[in-house]
């Protein structure tokens, strides 16, 4: 199979959709990779061809391999029948999602890619960030889920260094009205964030505080927020600071890049096995399917299982 790599165009966004391993990874396997990139040495080592810009790519690639999800200056390239892989947040884009509908893509969303025990992998680099470093810096740190089990689990993992509450909505309030940061990595697969702080509680927290909403790709946390750019990556409202970029990671591209597992191994099962085969065998992979051949998982759509669109197709 032929997998193509177009340059990310995304605003500031510098993390590559395969590393030189990737690629190397995929040649070594058999297939051919096209990268969109100047004669870069390393990814010629690797196996790739290069691709002088992203029409050659998204031309010649069964299979596409993206960081973030398409712009709208690459919806002329894509074509019917074409794998895309990349971090899709269709739910706050419906223009996105149209149109890869219309397009006949079919569309993996890594950010929904579970394991055998249902978490979610490719998110865990960057959501263990905060909870990992906070402690480390002398932060008084409340961390909330939903789940007793996660909860038990965190608890080994922090060993008393955080305190750690089941997400009930009013410990939830009562701990945001008292932070100086709130940090926000709500992920509800396919759907909207949820909105957990409004307006009304804005205004209960601390003046110039701060929330970093690592939701905003899927809407945010907060009904104030709106996504930012790392040129303009803050805004205030009601006297609290918002810092709403939708690419975080790629402050720190190449570190970003290299810890996110997100490459080589997904894409070459399916570029081994055919999208149908690989989707059949790893269930995880089947979660992530949001769309192919009119199924959309999105807010607001009628949504048809991934496993009743195969089995009908």
């Amino acid at each position: 199979m032929l997998v193509g790599v177009p340059k990310e165009i995304k605003n500031h966004e510098y993390r590559v959709g395969l590393t030189p391993a990737g690629v190397h990874a995929l040649t070594f396997a058999g297939h051919e990779v096209l990268v969109e990139t100047n004669a870069d040495a390393n990814y010629l080592a690797a196996g790739a061809r290069i691709a002088t810009n992203a029409a050659e790519v998204y031309g010649r690639a069964k299979m596409v391999v993206k960081v973030k999800e398409l712009q709208a200056a690459e919806f002329l390239f894509t074509q019917p029948g074409q794998i895309l892989f990349a971090y899709q947040h269709f739910a706050p884009d419906p223009d996105l999602l149209q149109h890869v509908i219309d397009s006949g893509l079919s569309c993996v969303a890594y950010e929904t890619v579970a394991d055998a025990q249902g978490e979610l992998p490719l998110l865990a680099p960057m959501s263990g960030v905060a909870g990992r470093l906070a402690p480390q810096v002398g932060a008084q740190v409340t961390l909330f889920d939903r789940g007793i089990e996660k909860i038990a689990a965190l608890d080994r993992i922090y060993r008393g260094r955080i305190t750690t509450c089941v997400a009930d909505p009013l410990a939830l309030e009562h701990a945001i009205v008292d932070a100086d940061l709130v940090v926000g990595a709500v992920l509800i697969p396919g759907k909207l964030s949820p909105k957990l702080i409004s307006r009304t509680l804005l205004r209960k927290m601390r003046p110039g505080s701060v929330i970093v909403d690592v939701g905003i790709d899927q809407g945010g946390i907060a009904e104030t927020s709106r996504p930012t750019s790392h040129t303009n990556p803050i805004f205030v409202e009601k006297g609290i600071v918002h810092y709403c970029v939708p690419n975080m990671s790629s402050a720190v591209a190449r570190t970003a890049t290299l810890a996110d597992p997100s490459d080589a191994a997904v894409c070459a099962a399916t570029g081994h096995l055919g999208l149908r085969r690989a989707l059949e065998e790893d269930t995880g992979l089947m979660e992530s399917l949001q769309v192919h051949a009119g199924l959309a998982e999105d807010t607001g759509r009628a949504f048809t299982p991934a496993r009743d669109v195969l089995r009908n197709s």
